[in-house]
């Protein structure tokens, strides 16, 4: 039996469930949950030399959401902060 999921249907915590399995290392993880910016911002240390790679990690997350069909997009908060938002706006 197959189930088909319908944009309406995510919720951000369905969202979230969802994307957290499509994770491949903590770094998308924080990403997912919240505890690391999506700009990269910030990263410390060692970390900063390696800008580039975190980089890639949140593009492939990204597309890896978008080819499940989670709904997610970028806001911009206050100060110019940038936060992910899973789910939809429903």
């Amino acid at each position: 039996m197959t189930t088909t999921t319908t944009t309406a249907a995510w919720t951000e915590d369905t969202a979230i469930d969802a994307a957290l399995d499509l994770c491949r290392g903590s770094y998308q993880r924080d990403i997912i949950t919240g505890h690391q910016r999506w700009s990269g911002a910030d990263l410390r240390g060692e970390a900063r030399k390696w800008g580039a790679r975190y980089r890639a990690s949140r593009d492939a997350i990204a597309a890896r959401m978008t080819a499940a069909g989670i709904p997610w997009r970028i806001e911009t908060r206050k100060r110019g902060l940038l936060v992910l938002v899973l789910g939809s706006e429903d």
